[in-house]
């Protein structure tokens, strides 16, 4: 008994470092939040988005612990504390910005009050909008084959499928802040070997396919259709049955973010082509509608807990790696894990999972030295960062 009020007063003590408000009826809370960041270069603008960004990730481990705290009373600290960081539903829904300035001469400091929410993100048109500005918009292409009543496959570097536009479209019902590419205007670069690969289920081949687009995200797959005479009531009838399935990938790192299979029919059949595409369209709507959930939740933890950067150093020296190793831990903000994969000829890969997410892991490392050596930015994506020492 002494020690669950002792855990109790403990976790209080924590949530009551910020105002929470619980609606338990709607299951939201209103906290208000500080974040920080560094003033790198003298960008007081960048330091502010970082800040802000910094300031709605700790908005949303408090609304969280608030909730959680509220539903596990008579659970003890280290079972509370699971619940936050598994809590999967959870998301800002809105915030303000109520205090804003430099804390000193190389600290920027945003305060916000938010609501945050448990429920479905997609079904929330504004906080769909917050997400994905958070994520930095992250561009997508699709690349789907279809076979509609035939034998054989539509050949994707000619022409766009419907299952294509379907898929688009689900996402922009949803909301207009996806952003597509046109991959039109890389049609005539598509190799069609390539695409063969990436829809036969080569993760490698499909990211390469969407960097040559210009996308951050790929999402690749198949439709197929065909007919299928059935007989009810002494009558015959044709219908036509239709399967999509498709998966997304990140393009800078082959991460596969969700794959699924979607289902159509449609019937009577009149016309087989015609029935084949409704049957398409169905399916793939019903395909997106489960890629959608899988794909916000990808960037929902990004946004609330931060993400995975595959890093790649280059020019180091076997000895340089774990000076590099304990200099990003130092250096950079938010740093939850650093993975070395792999080392060979001067070249390492780490996968490094930090709050501050591949740009600002870019800014606060990019002049640092190593040993001798200073660190430089070769390149930057959404999710890999590019790094070379050289001396000074």
């Amino acid at each position: 008994m002494i020690r669950y009020w002792f855990n109790a007063l403990c976790i209080s003590a924590l949530l009551l470092t910020s105002v929470a408000v619980i609606a338990q009826e709607t299951r939201t809370a209103t906290v208000e939040a500080k974040g920080m960041a560094g003033i790198i270069g003298g960008n007081i603008a960048n330091a502010r988005d970082k800040a802000t960004q910094d300031a709605l990730r700790q908005a949303f481990e408090q609304a969280m612990g608030a909730m959680v705290f509220s539903e596990t009373m008579t659970e003890n600290a280290a079972i509370v504390s699971d619940k936050i960081s598994s809590q999967t539903s959870g998301y800002i829904q809105s915030f303000d910005v109520i205090k804003s300035g430099k804390s000193d001469q190389e600290m920027f400091t945003v305060t916000v009050r938010a609501i945050a929410k448990i429920g479905h993100l997609e079904n929330d048109l504004a906080a769909l909008g917050l997400l994905i500005e958070q994520v930095k918009s992250p561009r997508i292409t699709v690349l789907m084959r279809e076979r509609n009543m035939v034998d054989a496959w539509q050949d994707v570097s000619v022409s766009l499928g419907i299952s294509e536009s379907v898929m688009m479209n689900a996402f922009l019902d949803k909301s207009d802040r996806f952003n597509f590419m046109d991959r039109s205007t890389a049609q005539a670069n598509l190799d069609r070997s390539q695409s063969l690969a990436a829809l036969e289920g080569d993760a490698s081949a499909a990211a390469a396919i969407g960097l040559l687009f210009g996308a951050d995200m790929i999402i690749v797959g198949e439709a197929f259709a065909n007919s299928n005479e059935v007989e009810f009531f002494g009558a015959k009838t044709v219908s036509a049955q239709a399967t999509a399935t498709g998966k997304m990938i990140w393009t800078d790192s082959g991460k596969i973010v969700g794959t699924d299979i979607g289902t159509g029919q449609f019937s009577p059949v009149i016309e087989k082509i015609s029935g084949g595409r409704e049957a398409i369209t169905q399916a793939t709507s019903d395909l997106a509608e489960k890629l959608i959930p899988r794909i916000l939740e990808d960037w929902r933890k990004k946004a609330t807990q931060g993400s995975a950067v595959v890093v790649t150093l280059k020019g180091a020296r076997f000895g340089d790696l774990k000076v590099f190793e304990n200099l990003v831990k130092a250096a950079a903000t938010g740093v939850i894990d650093v993975i070395k994969r792999g080392y060979a000829a001067g070249v390492a890969t780490y996968e490094i999972t930090c709050k501050a997410g591949p740009e600002g892991l870019a800014e606060e490392l990019d002049g640092q030295t190593v040993k001798t050596k200073m660190l430089e930015v070769v390149s930057l994506s959404a999710g890999a960062l590019e790094l070379t020492l050289s001396k000074q």
